[in-house]
């Protein structure tokens, strides 16, 4: 084999490689977006911004309608049986195998198939939590009958370790 013909099989095995890990990851995030969809139900558990000590809990109802390669995410959050607020994030199946778009990109940390439509996805990125520079660090275990988003923080600016800030715990209904 000459050495053109070398070069050309190089390169059509490392495109092809390279095009299987494109087409995995984006599989891989619609199939999240998919799961998404649907009527979620639990709570939040969260820690108070006052004095990052106290944690409150509020029950916590989420729809996630989907759009081709997109879910939109629609909080409602319940204490004692009563609105007290309401939000919405946005998830998308994009290509760009090292970000994750949740409400926001991500750094893509990792993204492990645990099981049969059974994920764990960890996210990264930088920020201001309660006003203070910070590395956020977002962990996301989803099933078909189970999500639980966690949500950890670093404070630049202070020796301290990764804590929790926020943890969500749903159901499918």
């Amino acid at each position: 084999m000459n050495r053109t013909m070398k070069k050309l099989i190089t390169s059509l095995i490392f495109f092809s490689w390279a095009f299987s890990i494109y087409a995995q990851s984006y599989t891989d995030k619609l199939a999240i977006v998919e799961l998404l969809e649907g009527n979620w139900k639990g709570n939040l558990s969260y820690l108070n911004f006052q004095d990052d000590k106290t944690r409150g809990t509020v029950d916590l109802e989420i729809k996630g309608v989907r759009s081709e390669n997109e879910v939109e995410l629609k909080y409602t959050y319940y204490n004692n049986g009563v609105v007290v607020r309401e939000g919405k994030d946005k998830v998308v199946a994009d290509n760009n195998a090292n970000k994750f778009n949740f409400n926001d990109v991500w750094d893509l940390e990792s993204f492990e198939k645990t099981g049969e439509d059974e994920y764990v996805i960890v996210l990264s990125t930088k920020g201001k939590d309660n006003g203070k520079r910070s590395l956020m660090r977002k962990t996301i275990n989803i099933s078909a009958s189970n999500l639980t988003i966690r949500r950890d923080i670093k404070y630049l600016k202070a020796d301290t370790d990764y804590f929790n800030r926020h943890i969500y715990r749903l159901e499918k209904q």
